[in-house]
């Protein structure tokens, strides 16, 4: 019998606050660490524990983006899909809704960005 080894998808995702119609994306965690973008950073990372578990693996360098290694394109399709209130989180916008735009996605030599997610382009590296 054969095993089956998943090989990760390297993600680079830009977190977006949505209020009113507007949208705010991630300005990055800041020096200060009872800064308004530092809670935002952890609101973003448990929504994305909520969804796919504490081991998921996630990487917010200071910058704007996010790089998040997945293990299936089924995982990918819910990142896609995810639109999550902040309700009561004290996130700098209020209560807003949480979504991600997709910039690269890589597989080991080959892009994902397939056409069937939706992404800016599958050139992009993150910062």
């Amino acid at each position: 019998m054969t095993t089956h080894q998943s090989t990760p998808f390297d993600i680079c995702v830009t977190p977006i606050f949505v209020k009113d119609g507007m949208e705010y994306p991630f300005e990055g965690l800041s020096t200060d660490q009872l800064g308004g973008a530092n809670m935002e950073y952890r609101f973003i990372v448990n929504t994305l524990r909520w969804y796919f578990g504490d081991n998921l693996d996630i990487e917010g360098n200071g910058t704007h983006q996010i790089r998040i290694i997945f293990h299936s394109k089924e995982q990918l399709r819910v990142l896609e899909i995810i639109y999550n209130d902040t309700c009561e989180f004290p996130v700098k916008y209020g209560r807003a809704h949480l979504k991600f735009e997709f910039h690269s996605f890589n597989y080991g030599d080959k892009p994902l960005c397939d056409g069937t997610l939706s992404c800016k382009s599958n050139e992009y590296e993150c910062d």
